[in-house]
Order: C-alpha cells, then sequence, then structure tokens
C-alpha cells in the first residue's frame, strides 16, 4: 500500500494522483492532500483507476501519432532516395570524360528539369517543409512542460522526507512499468518476399506461393519502460509462426528460415503446433514447449525490455508462453506463413 509522505497527513493510503498540468505539489494524494493542496483543481484528481483508463486513453493518442510520424518519415525517405541521386558534379576537364558519364549527367539535368516542370511540385515541397517547421515549433512546446516540479524536492528536502518520497515514486513507476502499451502495426510493403501479398491496408498477409515466408511488420518495437503489446488473428493457417525478429537477419535470410532443421536467426516465435523458436537459446529450438491455437484464435504478443521477455498469450483459451530475447538489437513484429495461410493484424 502506498503511504503519503507529507507532515500531519497520517501516513494515510494513496487514493491516486493529480493530473493537472500547473500542480506544484506532489502528484500522489491522500484524503488529506484533497483538501490541502488540491482543493482548487479536484475535478482533476483521478484514481488509479481512472488514471489507467487515462493511461490507456492516452496510449492510444500516442500510437496513432507515431504512425503518422513514421508514415511521413517513410514518405520523406522515399523522396529523398529518389532526389539525392540527382547531384551533378560541375563539368571540368570534359575531354577526360567518358561518353557514358556525360550521358548519366545530363539523364539527371533532365530529371530535375522535369521536377521543375511538374506543376506545384518543388511548391508543393517548400510549403510541406513549412508546415513541417510549424508543427516542430508547437511539439517544442511540450519540452516546456516539467517531468518533475523543483519545489516539490525542495519541500521534501526541508521535511527531511526526500527518501521517503522516492519510495512512492518507485513504486508508482513499477506500477506503470507493468501496464502494457498497445502497438499499432501494418505488414510492411517495403520488407517482404515477394510471394506475399498485402490486403486490408497491409493489415492481412497471404503467401500465394509455395514455401514458408515471413512477413515483417512495422514500426519496430519500442524499448519503453512497459511492455509493448500487438495481436494477429488466424485466419486461415496450419503450421503458421506469430512473433517478432531482427529484421536486418531476416532480410539477409531472404525471409525464409529452416526452421525445421533449427535455425532460428534472427527470429522469436510459436508455431501452431506448438514448437518454438529462439535467436538467443538455440537449445530450445524445434522443440515443442509452447501451447498450439487454431483458426479464428487471436495470438497477442507483449515484448517486455525491462524483463527481457516475450510473452505470447492465445486470448480465447488464455494459454500462455514465454522466452527471453535479445535486447541488445532492434525487434519488428512478425509472422511466418506458408502457401496458402492468412494471417490478419488486430490493431486496438
Amino acid at each position: 500500500m502506498l503511504i503519503c509522505q507529507i507532515e500531519n497527513h497520517d501516513e494515510s493510503q494513496i487514493l491516486g494522483c493529480c493530473i493537472k498540468q500547473d500542480c506544484k505539489h506532489p502528484r500522489p494524494y491522500c484524503q488529506y492532500c484533497i483538501t490541502s493542496l488540491h482543493s482548487d483543481h479536484f475535478q482533476q484528481l483521478k484514481s488509479f483507476k481512472q488514471l489507467n483508463e487515462l493511461m490507456l486513453q492516452k496510449m492510444k493518442s500516442y500510437d496513432y501519432l507515431m504512425n503518422i510520424i513514421q508514415q511521413i518519415k517513410t514518405s520523406i525517405n522515399t523522396i529523398y532516395e529518389i532526389v539525392n541521386p540527382l547531384y551533378v558534379h560541375p563539368l571540368e576537364n570534359v575531354q577526360q570524360l567518358s561518353c557514358s558519364y556525360l550521358n548519366e549527367q545530363i539523364i539527371k539535368l533532365m530529371k530535375i528539369e522535369v521536377a521543375e516542370a511538374t506543376a506545384g511540385l518543388i511548391v508543393n515541397i517548400k510549403e510541406l517543409n513549412d508546415r513541417i517547421q510549424n508543427i516542430c515549433c508547437k511539439f517544442q512546446n511540450l519540452k516546456s512542460i516539467p517531468i518533475k516540479q523543483t519545489n516539490f524536492s525542495d519541500q521534501l528536502y526541508q521535511n527531511k522526507q526526500q527518501g521517503s518520497y522516492f519510495s512512492i515514486e518507485s513504486q508508482l513507476e513499477k506500477q506503470n512499468q507493468e501496464m502494457s502499451q498497445n502497438l499499432t502495426i501494418l505488414f510492411s510493403s517495403d520488407y517482404k518476399p515477394i510471394q506475399i501479398e498485402l490486403e486490408n491496408n497491409c493489415k492481412k498477409a497471404i503467401n500465394l506461393c509455395i514455401g514458408w515466408k515471413v512477413a515483417v511488420c512495422e514500426p519496430k518495437i519500442p524499448k519503453n519502460n512497459c511492455p509493448i503489446t500487438f495481436q494477429f488473428k488466424i485466419i486461415n493457417a496450419s503450421a503458421c509462426d506469430i512473433g517478432v525478429c531482427h529484421r536486418n537477419k531476416i532480410i539477409s535470410a531472404n525471409y525464409s528460415l529452416d526452421l525445421a532443421k533449427g535455425s532460428a536467426q534472427g527470429i522469436y516465435c510459436i508455431n501452431q503446433q506448438g514448437y518454438v523458436y529462439s535467436n538467443l537459446n538455440q537449445n530450445i529450438n524445434n522443440k515443442k514447449q509452447s501451447f498450439s491455437f487454431k483458426n479464428n484464435d487471436i495470438i497477442s504478443v507483449e515484448v517486455n525490455y525491462q524483463k527481457q521477455r516475450i510473452l505470447w498469450t492465445n486470448q480465447i483459451s488464455k494459454d500462455q508462453y514465454s522466452m527471453q530475447f535479445d535486447i541488445t538489437e532492434d525487434l519488428y513484429p512478425c509472422v511466418g506463413i506458408g502457401y496458402g495461410e492468412i494471417i490478419t493484424i488486430l490493431n486496438a
């Protein structure tokens, strides 16, 4: 039980937290804090249940925002990769240049000319940059919101209760770390084999050719303090695999691993028949340790960087399985599917 450390508050139980942005008092509050410290904004006091609901609500906004930012980043990178190679070096010592080199430079100039002639293209880029700069300025305001109140620390020092408060803070942080955050994901159209077709705005993956292949999802799993969760629904499959991967290793393997021989280089997954595969622990590869699942089952995957653990849960049967993973490399959600198998993403 969390105990209030404010003097004369009789070590009362902490009931929740204050969410008023400019509140100068301790965020955790007890029954006495309500009247003595937060009476002018008691409507912004939240119980732990309300706080959890608020966190879930705000994390949906966070997921949406991060998804949009990722799309913008991808689009900007695409434009950059097209325009950047069009740079032309000044022509010096022309007599020493080859005809093929000159031809390449002229083609680059022609492409730039096409860009100039395309109605509104450069103007639109300029306007887009201006809008992004304006948005950046607004986001800069987030930095001005203090994470911790300095005068609160001073107050704790004066009351010689600084150590007690941080005990509360650490307990609250521990509670927050136990709350999972939903990650909005999509199958990547850039990082997939040609055999896999994507439908429903990249939420459905279908393997159209014979052979088992990995379909990688985006964005990468953030290394947050709280667990990250995402879900897949099995539409039509008999031996599919659900999990996460180190994308660069999957690309190097051409999206195909010989799991039957225990080779799980770059992947952490459970198979529909209960077999498991780990990039970190080769000793468990191709062994039947997990639960099995079937069509229409919903499999959630929780990645916890704090515990270095991946947890799979069948949301229908409530069966679970977990394994450790390598936290030094980025992880991406992924599925492995064979010919004719279909899996969809279920975003919250």
